[in-house]
């Protein structure tokens, strides 16, 4: 500080920031985010502004995603199915294509590990923590609400599109994280709309990952058939998954109350049908009577999180902000204050007086001001005391007054009015605060 205590140098490591109110009427930029319909991985992200005054309004930006596989539940590629794929999300990148799709932030394995991006030993990959904070850049932050790792079963995005009767879906403990996607149980009124294809038993699993091949039931007719919605093909057909009866009875016998359907992927070698792996297990246990089942044309969702895949991307925009919104500006005018209200002799937020040789330097603070007007200050009398012209940033809805009258006087203790008038639309508040000495 110099001799007047005023502060002359901060120090690159140092600087002092003032927190303040937003100005009477000023809408704050905003961040639109655009379709998302196309996505296959789910993790939630949120673009957020921290600094309104460094932003670039108008601009748009694109965040990738870097994607590791991690394994697949086959171990040679001709004997798993297509969508056979555990994987994470190691990185992303985020590009502003406003000004040339350029890079203007990246998480890798080599930026603060062991922070953003965690490690796994065991399976020697990098992937999301699941408190994922960018850095600030360009007055923004990206938030990335993920998962402990891999893909898990998601309840909250599970449950009847249409329909409400009481099946029961399990996933699978282990095969479900290698076949992620989201899938859709459509019930029909046709008793044979599907029937099972696969031609061996071999490798097939029930949902708690233990071999059945001895209580599998093939070639049984189904109501309802079960398709991937993550991967139309280039028609924009979805493909079916198999399914299989798990004889929970062992009686060589489809029976509704007892056992259970399960619902996989396949992939063909030779001229068998093999199963690829189990997703889930449909059951109706609970449905104690006829008109329990579900209904032709019900629609069941069943979803995972999972991390998002080479080819997604999201894309947002800076919404500008509006320096002055009329309507907002005029809702905005009551909530001027004064702080602190009464003011007694000194308050916290004046600087401490550290030379011996200076006077206690008092002030008021008046919050939610416009960012563009005039206070005046009178006695209760209706003497003029003083006037503050503020011509803030358009974001800033504080100013300080130095309780000096306008000849450079200290004023007097008592009853004070003050005038607020907007310079922009000549709105006003008027208002009074008390000091004491």
């Amino acid at each position: 500080m110099d001799e007047e205590e005023n502060v002359r140098y901060t120090g690159k490591n140092v600087q002092i920031v003032t927190p303040y109110q937003r100005a009477a009427g000023y809408v704050p930029p905003s961040i639109k985010m655009e379709d998302e319909t196309s996505l296959v991985g789910n993790l939630e992200v949120i673009p957020e502004i921290l600094d309104f005054n460094w932003v670039k309004p108008n601009n748009s930006y694109k965040i990738t995603f870097a994607v590791d596989t991690v394994g697949h539940l086959r171990p040679m590629a001709r004997f798993r199915s297509k969508y056979d794929l555990l994987y994470v999300n190691n990185g992303f990148s985020v590009y502003n294509i406003t000004e040339g799709d350029s890079l203007v932030y990246q998480e890798t394995p080599d930026k603060f590990p062991m922070d953003n991006l965690l490690y796994d030993i065991r399976g020697e990959y990098w992937y999301f923590n699941e408190n994922l904070t960018s850095d600030p850049f360009e007055g923004l932050q990206i938030t990335i609400n993920s998962i402990k790792s891999t893909a898990e079963f998601d309840p909250e995005r599970s449950g009847w599109i249409t329909g409400d009767a009481p099946i029961r879906v399990t996933p699978s403990t282990e095969e479900s994280k290698y076949f992620p996607w989201q899938y859709e149980i459509i019930f029909t009124g046709e008793d044979s709309s599907y029937v099972s294809i696969v031609t061996s038993t071999q490798s097939i699993k029930n949902v708690d990952n233990l071999p059945i091949a001895d209580y599998v039931l093939l070639g049984q007719p189904f109501n309802f058939y079960v398709i991937n919605k993550s991967f139309p093909d280039s028609n924009g057909v979805y493909e079916k998954l198999d399914l299989v009866v798990e004889d929970v009875n062992e009686n060589g016998e489809f029976d509704l109350s007892e056992d259970k359907v399960l619902v996989g992927h396949t992939f063909k070698f030779g001229s068998n049908i093999y199963w690829g792996g189990t997703v889930f297990a449909i059951d109706f246990h609970d449905a104690i009577a006829v008109d329990q089942m579900p209904k032709p044309n019900d629609v069941y969702r069943v979803d995972f999180k999972r991390p998002f895949i080479e080819t997604d991307f999201l894309v947002f925009t800076v919404c500008p902000g509006d320096e002055l919104a009329k309507e907002e500006l005029k809702n905005s005018m009551d909530n001027i204050k004064v702080v602190p209200n009464p003011y007694i002799a000194t308050n916290a937020m004046e600087p401490a007086v550290s030379n011996p040789f200076l006077n206690q330097r008092r002030r008021l603070l008046f919050t939610h001001i416009p960012a563009y007007c005039t206070i005046k200050i009178f006695t209760s009398s209706g003497v003029f005391v003083d006037e503050i012209k503020v011509d803030n940033p358009p974001d800033k809805g504080i100013v300080h007054w130095d309780m000096l009258t306008k000849e450079g006087l200290e004023i007097a203790p008592g009853i004070y009015i003050y005038y607020v008038r907007s310079n922009k639309t000549g709105q006003e508040k008027l208002g009074k605060f008390a000091v004491v000495k």
